[in-house]
């Protein structure tokens, strides 16, 4: 006899003892799956909102791209109408130099002697203001 019990009375206590202990472990258990559950909760709804987000960005970014694809097939015709612009308008530069340059080779027609020379003619001043304005 310990203490003055019998040894089936202590072996009860020490049984008693170590569930008592377990009961504890148990309930601390299970407050940790109880926390680890609600997480999962909050985890499958934060995967939900991350999944809609991606979805939104995906849509987003194709409309992007649509767009995108729009304005560059506008600009790609825009810089082909001006490069033929600027292609007439080299060429019509050129022709009026052209012009220009067998009018400075005619001789001009003077006045006759005694009266005043009236200048270049109405036409001549057309010409190199439009040549001005083009240059």
């Amino acid at each position: 006899m310990i203490w003055g019990l019998e040894p089936r009375l202590l072996i009860d206590l020490t049984m008693v003892l170590l569930l008592l202990i377990t009961i504890g472990y148990c309930l601390r258990l299970n407050r940790r799956l109880a926390s680890l559950r609600d997480a999962r909760g909050d985890m499958a709804a934060a995967a939900r909102e991350l999944e809609q987000a991606s979805g939104k960005a995906a849509a987003s970014l194709a409309e992007l791209r649509r767009a995108g694809d729009g304005l560059g097939q506008e600009l790609e015709t825009r810089l082909a109408r001006g490069r033929e612009l600027s292609d007439e308008l080299r060429r019509m530069t050129e022709s009026a130099d052209a012009v220009a340059t067998r009018l400075s080779l005619v001789p001009s027609e003077r006045a006759p002697a005694g009266t005043a020379a009236s200048g270049p003619s109405e036409s001549e001043r057309e010409l190199r203001r439009a040549l001005g304005a083009v240059r």
